[in-house]
């Protein structure tokens, strides 16, 4: 949502009536470093999605959420892993 909200120009529009928590995960980047990032699954969009963040990723793919790339971000994955196994809390780096 943040790539969405803060990109200028043509972006997807997702109504928040379309949006459901799938995951939150509790990040440990590195001791004294730690974040929470929550997992939004939208259901409707409207556009296009895009790489809003070229310089912080190489591209934007569609893949099976259950065979994720082998290039993902560990944490990202963990948010999606933790979605599809239907566990709405995890830890991740701890």
């Amino acid at each position: 949502m943040s790539e969405m909200s803060t990109t200028r120009g043509e972006r997807p529009t997702v109504d928040p009536d379309h949006l459901t928590l799938g995951a939150v995960i509790h990040h440990q980047q590195e001791p004294g470093h730690a974040r929470v990032g929550l997992f939004f699954v939208a259901t409707h969009w409207e556009g296009e999605p895009f790489n809003a963040e070229p310089d912080e990723a190489n591209k934007l793919v569609w893949e099976d959420p259950h065979l994720l790339p082998t290039t993902t971000i560990p944490y990202p994955a963990s948010g999606v892993r933790a979605w599809l196994d239907g566990v709405r809390f995890a830890p991740h780096g701890w």
